[in-house]
Formats: structure tokens, sequence, C-alpha cells
């Protein structure tokens, strides 16, 4: 899936929970661009991502805001602007990208092809099947539910118009090969944490200890490379990380091991304890039984000493009973243990296994559950919709994984196309779920390198590391290294005359053994240079140049705003 298709699909995440007061007629337009008449619901859809976005940029500037505070937002301002002219500027510039992308569409004479087709119908049918009653109570009408989803599909093939192999800019399959091949890191290397099994860091000659262990590796690796080159140094690389492996799994099961005699011999001093209790328990009643006989004549009490001693083996003969019962395994009934979600999941998933061995794509989709309230009811009514429409499985294959982002992360825009009221604010979707959307798009976003890998067992060791261009990020703080700053520079200092060889990298809380290798080597059609890597590749180098085609298309565009319906859709009355 493209960059453009997954942020349209991700950051529909943060409209889900919208609201609105009613709305009439005279609103159904929000704005026009260029003559084409922007449905409401298509602002308020971008006015939501606006708003996000607003959110995430104070929250940089001053992270003592409590973003959830609508009346502390409000406040704020941007660029020079109060934060509700700003929320609507940002806004009303991704809907005019959104009108030239269906006008350009046109204008270029493209069509979506059978697959695109089918994804959109897919997510469409999926949402609209769970979700109908609720889209059209708020006044949302199914054609209308598609327009986003469908205008990034659009975006897409202009892209690919211009940019892709062999479009009107000429690109090559070969700039992009050689793109991925300066951009992307092949590379393998173990961690060995500083930290024991509560937590806490190693003393020095612990330390040592691990160090000692760690340059054995690298001089083992070392050896393999000036022996046998690159090759036999990688496979000697997964020796040593095997043996690590192993390492660490006889810490844990030592450490369970040890946990366990710990119990077993308080048991055993609790026991004795209770034993010598017991005892003492006795001593103390046979002195006190005697102590009560003497009492009771004295006084005329009636308790006799056989009727102690009665009741001594009525008691006897109770526990007795009891430990008989534990013996021939009649214990008193225990509840079940209530069914967790896991556990539920685990049923339903073996139940679909059982009515359909072939429905493994259709099991892992039900699984990835969209980010709201729904009833496994509900999930049952919409396979049972899907599959009363008619709709080719194999087209679902096809768009599995495409289905599976849209899950997690697209929701319908909320078009106000009635005069039904709607209801009042929905719960908010808590910080949290925005950041994760957020880390789901990065992760996305790297090369299909790991995906290869996981396909090819020789590199299961392996990693691909995506090179990090610090141009193309506004804040610093935003970067993130794989796995750390310090390793990440110093695999990038590795040149191809040392690809094979093993480096140390020392940091407070682990070492590192770290080797490079030449990425060329994998980059086939059944490795890492797939159909998709060679998309991602062409979206990465070029999508600046297409965000700027976009932009020389929108900078003259004619935008005449409907004052009532900016003022009816404040972004400040929207649930996030």
């Amino acid at each position: 899936m493209s960059r453009l298709k997954r942020i349209t699909a991700g950051l529909t995440a943060l409209a889900m929970s919208l609201s609105l007061t009613a709305c009439g007629a005279n609103t159904r337009t929000a704005l026009t661009v260029d003559g084409y008449e922007v449905p409401a619901g298509v602002y308020i859809y971008y006015l939501s991502t606006a708003y996000s976005s607003a959110v995430s940029q104070l929250s940089k500037e001053n992270s003592e805001l409590d973003t959830t505070d609508k009346e502390a937002i409000k406040g704020q301002t941007l660029e020079g602007k109060d934060i509700t002219t700003w929320i609507q500027d940002k806004a009303t510039e991704m809907v005019t990208d959104f009108v030239a992308t269906e006008k350009k569409f046109d204008e270029l004479g493209l069509t979506l092809d059978a697959d695109a087709k089918s994804s959109i119908s897919q997510m469409k049918d999926y949402y609209w099947a769970s979700s109908q009653e609720n889209f059209e109570k708020n006044g949302i009408s199914e054609d209308s539910f598609t327009k986003i989803l469908t205008s990034s599909y659009k975006s897409d093939e202009i892209f690919k118009y211009y940019y892709g192999v062999d479009g009107q800019e000429g690109v090559t399959e070969d700039e992009l090969r050689q793109y991925y091949i300066d951009n992307n890191i092949r590379c393998q290397y173990i961690t060995m944490s500083l930290k024991d099994s509560e937590g806490n860091l190693m003393k020095s000659d612990e330390k040592a200890e691990m160090m000692k262990m760690l340059e054995g590796y690298r001089d083992r690796v070392q050896s393999a490379y000036d022996e046998g080159g690159e090759e036999s140094a990688r496979e000697e690389m997964d020796a040593v990380t095997d043996e690590y492996n192993a390492y660490v799994a006889s810490l844990s099961e030592e450490a369970e091991s040890e946990d366990t005699t710990d119990f077993d011999i308080e048991a055993d001093t609790s026991a004795d304890e209770d034993k010598t209790s017991d005892t003492a328990s006795e001593d103390e009643t046979t002195e006190g039984e005697n102590a009560d006989e003497t009492s009771a004549d004295e006084d005329g009490e009636t308790e006799t000493s056989e009727e102690a001693e009665i009741d001594k083996d009525t008691n006897a003969e109770t526990s007795a009973d009891e430990e008989n019962a534990d013996e021939d395994g009649e214990t008193a009934e225990v509840e079940d243990e209530p069914l967790s979600a896991p556990k539920v999941q685990q049923i339903l998933t073996a139940e679909n296994d059982v009515e359909d061995d072939d429905s493994s794509a259709d099991v892992e989709e039900t699984t990835e559950a969209p980010a709201e309230e729904e009833t496994s009811a509900e999930n049952e009514d919409v396979e049972t919709e899907a599959e009363s429409s008619g709709e080719d499985e194999n087209a679902e294959d096809e768009t599995s994984e495409e289905d599976e982002n849209a899950e997690s992360e697209f929701v319908p825009d909320y078009d106000v196309e009635s005069e039904d009221s709607l209801p009042e604010e929905d719960e908010e979707t808590k910080e949290e779920d925005e950041i994760a959307v957020t880390s789901d798009e990065d992760d996305s976003l790297d090369i299909g390198g790991e995906e290869a890998t996981s396909e090819a067992p020789a590199y299961t060791n392996e990693t691909i590391i995506k090179v990090i261009n610090p141009d193309d990020y506004d804040d610093p703080a935003d970067i993130y290294y794989n796995p750390t700053e310090k390793v990440y520079n110093q695999l990038v200092g590795i040149k191809d005359a040392d690809y094979g060889k093993p480096y140390i990298v020392e940091e407070d809380e682990n070492y590192y053994l770290v080797v490079r290798y030449d990425i060329t080597e994998r980059m086939t059609d059944t490795d890492l240079w797939t159909d998709t890597a060679i998309d991602n590749a062409d979206y990465q180098a070029h999508n600046k140049d297409f965000e700027d085609l976009l932009d020389s298309w929108t900078s003259g565009a004619s935008v005449s705003k409907n004052e009532v319906a900016y003022k009816r859709y404040d972004p400040f009355s929207i649930e996030i």
C-alpha cells in the first residue's frame, strides 16, 4: 500500500468517534473549490485530521499542556493564528488537495483497475455492514462513505502516471533499485543486556564476564571472516546468536528453578513450624483439659473430661474425612476460570479453522478488529452479509494486506447529508490510540525487507534498517534509531570493504555485537526486491516531488467557503 493510501487510511482513525449537532440543507456543502462542491462530510473528516495535527504540534511545544482539555486547547495559538483558525485553514488545504486529486484523475483519463475496486468494495462493505445504523443515523450515505477511501486510490494512480516505472517522469527500475541499496542497511546484531532478572544493572565484575563472552563471540566471527569472507562470517554469526539465545534461555530456566526451590524450602519450613505449633497446642490443650476438670468439680460445671474427649474425636473424624476426600480426588468444587478475550478468540479461530481450512486470511481479518466497540455477534453479521453478497473469496485474499491495514486504521468520514439530529459527543478516543496510529504508519513506511526476510529462513537472524535522512524531519526528536543511535551510527560507518567484520558497541545498559553485510546479494525478486519493495522505494524516492506537483495544482485554486457551514462545524464540537 502506498504512503498516500496509508496516510488517508490512518487519518480516518481520528474521525471514528465524530459527532456533531443537527445540520440543515444549507450546510450540506461546506465549500466549493474550482467549481467542485465539497460535501460537508469530506470537510468534517479533514477537520478532525487537522485538529489532531494541531494537538500534536501543541504537545511538542508544551509537554505540560493537557491535550484532553478542549478549553485549554482553545486558548492556544499556532504559527501566529488562533487555534480554531489554524485548524480550519489546515482542513481547507486538505480539502483543496482532495479536489485537485479528483479533477486531475479525470483530466488524465485514469481508471481504477479491478484490484483497486475490489479493495475499496471490501473495505466499504465491511464497515458499512457493521456500522450502517450508526452511519445512517448520522446522515451518512453509502456513496459518501467511500469518497475519501476512493480518493486515496485515485491519488496512487496519479502518482504512478508521473513517477511509476516508465511513467511521465522517466523513472526506471534500475534507479529505484539503486535507491533501495543506498537507503537500506543489511545487518545482524546481538544485544547483551547488562541487567539482571530483576532489572538491576550488573556489577563491574559481572559486566566484565559479559564482555569476555562478547569478545569471544567477536573473535570467532572475525576468524571465520578471515578464513572464508563475508559468507563464513554470517554463518558463524548465526551460530553465536543461537548460542547466546540458548544461554539466556538457560538463565531463565535456572532462575525459575531457584524460585521453585526457594518456595519448596519455605513450604517445608512452614510445615515443620506448623507441626511444632500443633504439638505445643496439644500440650496446652491437655493441660487445659486437666485444669477444666478440676475447675468443673469445684464450680459444679456439668462438662466432663469424657465429653471433651468426644468433641475431640468428632473433630478428628472430620479432619480425616477431609484428608480422605483429598486423596480420592473428591475435592471441593472450583469455579471454571472465566473466559478471557484471548481465550474466546482462540475458540473462535479454532471454529473457523474447522469450518473452512482454507480461510486463514478471513480468520486473520476477524482477529484484527476495528478500533471501536463491536460484539462478536456484529462481527458474525459482517461475515454473513459478506457471504450473502456473493463476494469472491479470491478477491478477499488478494487484498488481505490492505484489509488488515484498513481494519486497524481506516474509519469513515462523517458526511452530513440529512437533517436528522445527530447524537451528543461520543466517548473520547485516548491520546495513546493516536500515538499508536502514528507509530503504525511509521512502521509501515519502512521498506519491505523484513517481510521478505521472514520468508527466507537462511536470513532469519538478519535485519534491514532504513537509512535516516535528517532533512526529512522537521523535529529531530521525531527520529527513531533502530536499535539505538550509537549502534545505527556504527553500522552506517561500516564501508563496503568491511562488510562481514564484527564490531562491539558498548552502552550503559547493553553490549552489542554488530555485523553489516552486502545488501546486493539479496536483491532478488524472491527475497528483498519484490514488487512491494519496488513500489515502496518509488514512493520514498519521489513522494516529495509528487507533493510539490500537487501544490502547483492547488496554488491558484478558487476556494469559496460556506461560512454558515464553517461556523456550524466548529472543530471543538468534534469528539476525537
